[in-house]
């Protein structure tokens, strides 16, 4: 089958730093042949321009006409305290089995079996005699054993079903208000940029749920990220926020859509069964790009679910969603510099949901 492509043609760029490691080579041309079958190719075009802070200019996109796709219809919803209590506790009965030793298991039953055949062969005395040791064993045991320790944390469905309906309303409305907020944010600072309004209109729908703002105030998540100021006139990444909403109602309602937040996600899920417990940047990018991926070391790259998109937007669309993991709580971070790492909250019983979602999807 033939590769198919379009052309993008970006026009009216004005480059202030020509020297920026990420961008340079990509706005030195009039335009790229961009891979048909790479999604929001369009806008990932304008989020590199974006988050480089490259532009002082409105910038004019034309993309080549392309077959029309059959819409999809989206999963019925489902209801998220009930799917997040069962989720949990068929979790802690994987996680009980799981904690048996095979070996154990099988030491343990031919123990029995060899047991067995011994007591048929008992006398009334020695029947006497092993009564008296299991009651001495008993009456030590029950002086020595501590009790168990029951956890005090409550699940994810238990902190969602503590949210009352007034405080999720209330959490609605901030919501909507801080995305109006950033909404005016962008249009005074770049008012022809389409490609950040659409994400946050999606993101609006996205977000502005009573069933999101249950998680976010179970996930301890507030409002105010959205308009987090890095430094004067550069606010919280406008495609992070994008991100997160689809995580959110991925948890919410059972589909994670965003193709760069499934290929991170289920990259260092996989890294994490294979022993690998952290993931840097430069491992983000090549989850996000199979072209980038070749950098990196075959043993990290054979755990890899890479996406398609060019080596040119990997880092910003990497660096997107692993901002939104780790806005979410889902995700821990160093920070350190430009390839800071990454790794699975292991007290969030998000990360935990969103890895037995990946794993059933």
């Amino acid at each position: 089958m033939a590769k198919r492509s379009k052309q993008v043609t970006v026009s009216t760029l004005v480059v202030e730093d020509a020297s920026t490691e990420t961008t340079a080579a990509f706005f030195a041309a009039e335009s790229v042949e961009i891979d048909a079958a790479e999604t929001l190719s369009q806008e990932a075009l304008v989020e590199a321009a974006y988050e480089a802070e490259l532009l002082d200019a409105p910038i004019e996109v034309t993309v080549e006409p392309t077959e029309p796709t059959e819409p999809t219809e989206p999963d019925p919803l489902v209801d998220p305290v009930a799917d997040a209590a069962f989720l949990a506790e068929q979790a802690e009965i994987d996680r009980v089995l799981a904690s048996i030793d095979p070996s154990m298991e099988t030491a343990a039953t031919a123990g029995v079996l060899d047991h067995s055949s011994q007591v048929s062969s008992w006398t009334p005395n020695d029947v006497a005699e092993e009564q008296l040791l299991e009651e001495a064993v008993a009456a030590i045991e029950a002086e020595t054993t501590p009790e168990p320790i029951e956890s005090n944390e409550p699940t994810l469905a238990q902190k969602i079903a503590q949210v009352s309906e007034e405080d999720a309303k209330r959490m609605t409305f901030e919501i909507s208000k801080a995305i109006d907020e950033r909404a005016d944010f962008e249009t005074r600072k770049n008012p022809d940029n389409g490609n950040i309004h659409s994400t946050l209109k999606k993101a609006r729908t996205q977000l502005v749920t009573l069933r999101a703002a249950k998680l976010m105030i179970a996930a301890n998540v507030d409002s105010g990220f959205i308009n987090r100021v890095k430094h004067q006139g550069s606010a919280y990444n406008v495609y992070a926020i994008g991100k997160f909403a689809d995580i959110v109602y991925g948890v919410t309602d059972g589909k994670v859509a965003n193709a760069i937040n499934l290929a991170c996600m289920r990259s260092l899920f996989a890294l994490k069964r294979a022993g690998i417990d952290r993931m840097d940047m430069e491992t983000a990018k090549g989850a996000a790009s199979k072209q980038y991926a070749v950098k990196l070391s075959a043993n990290i790259r054979k755990h890899l679910l890479s996406h398609t998109v060019s080596t040119s937007t990997a880092s910003t669309q990497a660096s997107s969603t692993m901002q939104a993991l780790v806005t979410l709580g889902v995700l821990k971070t160093d920070g350190a510099g430009k390839n800071p790492s990454f790794w699975v909250n292991e007290a969030s019983p998000i990360a935990q949901k969103l890895e037995r979602l990946l794993e059933a999807a």
